[in-house]
């Protein structure tokens, strides 16, 4: 399924951030004045698919750490932020 691509105005006026999700997904990020991601979305052109297998996959990966107990220690999500939306 292919995410409805939006026009650069909606874009700027629903994100603040450009970023990578685990360093391979393009996202937009909405985040709050406290730096917390209240809103993500593939960029245009990105497969929604994309994102939801990539959490998936770390989800696996994450799964054996929250077994034995090292879960608080560990990053639910990981994302680059390479710049703002101007």
């Amino acid at each position: 399924m292919w995410r409805t691509i939006m026009p650069k105005e909606q874009i700027k006026k629903e994100y603040t951030h450009y970023a990578w999700m685990f360093g391979v997904v393009p996202v937009y990020l909405r985040m709050d004045s406290e730096g917390q991601i209240e809103e993500m979305c593939t960029r245009n052109y990105v497969p929604v698919w994309t994102g939801q297998l990539a959490r998936f996959l770390f989800r696996i990966f994450a799964l054996p750490i929250e077994l034995i107990g090292q879960g608080d220690r560990f990053v639910q999500h990981w994302f680059k932020i390479t710049g703002t939306i101007k």
